[in-house]
C-alpha cells in the first residue's frame, strides 16, 4: 500500500497535457515518491535552497524536475479497513530543472496552510484548486463535441464565475465559461475556456508581490490599475511601473478572454523586447503570444505596408542635417533667399538653429492632425495651430523654408502614417485590446491609428511620462491628454511611487558618500544611508513646488534620506 496520496495543481495538469510532458515519466518519479523511496537511483531529490517552507524537487529525466511539498498525517478511510494514516504529497509545478527554485518560489502559502487545515476531501470539492491523481493513469480528457457542451449552457446567459457540471461518455466536466465557436468539437477544458477572473486576479497579485524579479513586481496599491477598465491613460515617470501594471492588465484580459486578440505596441524596440521578455516570464504568457502581438510602432508599419521602403528615422535626421546646412548658408545673404522668405529674412538675419525646423518638420507639419477636420497638418492649419500674429508669421515663414529647401526620396515612418491615415476608412479594429506603452514616444498621427484599431474604447490602455519633453516643437503632456480626452475619453491615472530606480539612486548616494568620506577623511564611518535605503521601502517622489524640500526633510527627522535634484 502505498505510503502516500498525491494532490496535484490544477495548473499542473493542464501544463502536463499541454505541453505533451513524459506522462509514463511523472507518474513513475511519483509511484517511488508515494511508495517512500525517496533515495531511489536516480530520483534525486532535495530540499530547494532558499526558502523558508520545505519545498522539494524531484528529477523526472534529465531535464524535467517535480516541485512539491508534503503535508503530514492526514487520514483517509480505506475500502474495507479502517482509517489509515498516510503522507500527503503536493506537486505545485513540473518544469525544467533551471526554473524549478522559481517555481517554488511563487507557491501560494496561503493554499498551503488550506491544506493542514482543512480535509483534503472538502478542498477538492469546495475549491477546486487540487485534483487527486491516480498514478496508472494521469488524466487525459476525450474529445467532446461542441454540441454536447451547448446543451448544458442556456443560451443568452453569461455564466462567468458561474460553474457548469455536465457528463459526457461517464466522466464529469466542470466548465467555467461557454465560448462560442464554429468548430465541431474542443479538446479538454482548457479549451472550454476556463476562466475565473477571481482566479486569476488573485493569481496576478501573488505573483506581483513575490516575484523575485524586480521588473515584475509591484505593490498592493499599484494592483488597482491592473484590474481597471479602459480607455485610460496612466502616467508616471521612469521607474514607477507603468510597463509592468500595463502587462499585468494585458495578461489578466487575455487570460479571461480566451478568443481576444491584443496589440501591445511601443515606439522603441528595446521596450518592445523588454515587453515582450516579461509577458513570456508571466505564467503561460509564451502560450498567449499567436493571438497577443507585441510590436515596435516600425514592425506594425511593416506589416501594414510589407513593399515599402522604409527610411529610417535616422537616415531622415542625416538627411534633414545636410539639407539644413544649405539652407542656413543661402539664408546669410538677403538676394539668395527666395521672394517669400525675405521680409522675414529682413527683421531675422540669422536662421534657427537646427533643432527648431526639424521639431517644427517632423513633430509638427508631419507628425500631427488638424484637430478640426481631422486631416494631416497643412499649412493653414500649421499657421493656425498659434494664436499670436507674430508667432503665425513665423510658423509660415519655418513651413516655406519647409517647402523651399527640404525635399527628401523615400518615404520614412510619418509619410507612411500619414499615408495610412487617409484611408483610415479601410482601418478595421481587429483587436479586443491596444496597449501602448510610452504613448508620447509617438507623433499624434501615429497614436490616433494605434486607437482604431480597438474593437471598443474599454480595451485601451495607455502609459505615458508627463516629465518628458514630448515633442519640442511645443506638443507636452497637458494638450497630448486633452487630445486623448477628445479621441477616446480616456480616464487619467497617475502613479507616484519609484520602485525602479532604488538602486540607481543607492548607488548614487554610496558615489557621493564615499566622494565626502575621502573629503573630510570620513573612511571610517559605515554606509548606514546606502543600507537603509537598499534594505528599506522604495523611494517616493515629491514634486517641490506643492511640497518644499525643506519641509519634508523637517518631517522626515531621523527617520528616512531626502535626495534634491535641481
Amino acid at each position: 500500500m502505498p505510503r502516500a496520496s498525491v494532490v496535484m495543481h490544477r495548473r499542473v495538469l493542464k501544463k502536463i497535457r499541454n505541453k505533451q510532458l513524459p506522462t509514463r515519466e511523472i507518474a513513475q518519479c511519483l509511484g517511488q515518491l508515494t511508495d517512500g523511496n525517496s533515495r531511489a537511483k536516480g530520483l534525486g531529490m532535495k530540499r530547494l535552497k532558499g526558502i523558508d517552507l520545505p519545498v522539494f524537487e524531484a528529477r523526472v529525466n534529465r531535464d524535467i524536475r517535480l516541485v512539491f511539498t508534503t503535508q503530514p498525517a492526514t487520514v483517509y478511510r480505506e475500502k474495507g479497513g479502517s482509517d489509515q494514516p498516510r503522507m500527503t504529497l503536493v506537486v505545485w509545478d513540473v518544469d525544467h530543472h533551471d526554473d524549478a527554485l522559481k517555481r517554488a518560489r511563487r507557491i501560494d502559502y496561503d493554499a498551503v496552510q488550506k491544506l493542514d487545515h482543512l480535509s483534503l476531501t472538502a478542498l477538492l470539492h469546495a475549491d477546486a484548486v487540487q485534483e487527486e491523481v491516480h498514478l496508472s493513469k494521469l488524466p487525459e480528457y476525450p474529445w467532446v463535441p461542441i454540441s454536447i457542451v451547448q446543451q448544458e449552457i442556456a443560451p443568452g446567459k453569461g455564466v462567468l464565475n458561474q460553474y457548469r457540471q455536465l457528463r459526457y461518455r461517464g466522466e464529469e466536466w466542470w466548465l467555467d465559461q461557454a465560448a462560442r465557436t464554429e468548430v465541431e468539437s474542443l479538446r479538454d477544458a482548457h479549451e472550454f475556456c476556463e476562466v475565473d477572473i477571481e482566479r486569476i486576479d488573485e493569481e496576478l497579485a501573488r505573483i506581483a508581490q513575490s516575484s523575485e524579479d524586480f521588473l515584475l513586481h509591484l505593490l498592493p496599491e499599484q494592483m488597482q490599475f491592473v484590474r481597471k477598465e479602459g480607455p485610460l491613460l496612466l502616467s508616471g515617470t521612469v521607474g514607477s511601473g507603468k510597463t509592468t501594471i500595463m502587462l499585468y492588465h494585458l495578461y489578466r484580459r487575455a487570460k479571461s478572454n480566451p478568443a481576444g486578440r491584443y496589440l501591445v505596441v511601443t515606439y522603441s524596440p528595446t521596450l518592445t523586447g523588454l515587453c515582450r521578455l516579461l509577458f513570456q516570464q508571466l505564467p503561460g504568457g509564451s502560450e498567449l503570444l499567436p493571438r497577443v502581438h507585441i510590436l515596435s510602432y516600425e514592425q506594425l508599419l511593416r506589416r501594414r505596408f510589407p513593399d515599402a521602403q522604409l527610411v529610417s528615422y535616422a537616415q531622415r535626421r542625416q538627411e534633414f542635417r545636410q539639407a539644413y546646412r544649405n539652407a542656413a548658408k543661402r539664408w546669410k545673404l538677403l538676394e539668395t533667399v527666395p521672394k517669400p522668405l525675405r521680409e522675414w529674412r529682413k527683421t531675422h538675419p540669422n536662421f534657427w538653429d537646427e533643432e527648431t525646423p526639424w521639431a517644427e518638420y517632423w513633430d509638427a507639419v508631419k507628425g500631427q492632425l488638424n484637430w478640426n477636420t481631422r486631416e494631416p497638418l497643412d499649412r493653414d492649419g500649421y499657421v493656425s495651430a498659434v494664436e499670436l500674429p507674430e508667432q503665425q508669421q513665423e510658423h509660415d515663414a519655418i513651413y516655406e523654408s519647409l517647402q523651399m529647401w527640404f525635399h527628401f526620396d523615400g518615404e520614412d515612418e510619418l509619410d507612411l502614417s500619414r499615408k495610412w491615415w487617409r484611408e483610415r476608412n479601410t482601418i478595421l479594429p481587429e483587436y479586443d485590446g491596444v496597449y501602448v506603452d510610452e504613448v508620447q514616444d509617438l507623433c499624434e498621427v501615429q497614436w490616433m491609428i494605434l486607437l482604431h484599431l480597438v474593437r471598443h474604447p474599454s480595451g485601451l490602455f495607455l502609459t505615458g511620462d508627463p516629465f518628458q519633453a514630448l515633442r519640442p516643437s511645443g506638443f507636452h503632456w497637458n494638450r497630448l491628454r486633452a487630445r486623448l480626452r477628445q479621441a477616446a475619453n480616456v480616464e487619467d491615472g497617475s502613479l507616484g511611487i519609484n520602485l525602479r530606480n532604488r538602486g540607481q539612486i543607492a548607488c548614487f548616494l554610496e558615489t557621493e558618500l564615499q566622494r565626502f568620506k575621502k573629503l573630510y577623511a570620513l573612511e571610517h564611518q559605515p554606509d548606514y544611508h546606502v543600507d537603509a535605503l537598499l534594505e528599506g521601502l522604495p523611494p517616493v517622489g515629491v514634486e517641490a513646488a506643492s511640497c518644499p524640500p525643506e519641509q519634508v526633510a523637517r518631517w522626515l527627522g531621523d527617520q528616512g534620506a531626502l535626495i534634491v535634484w535641481d
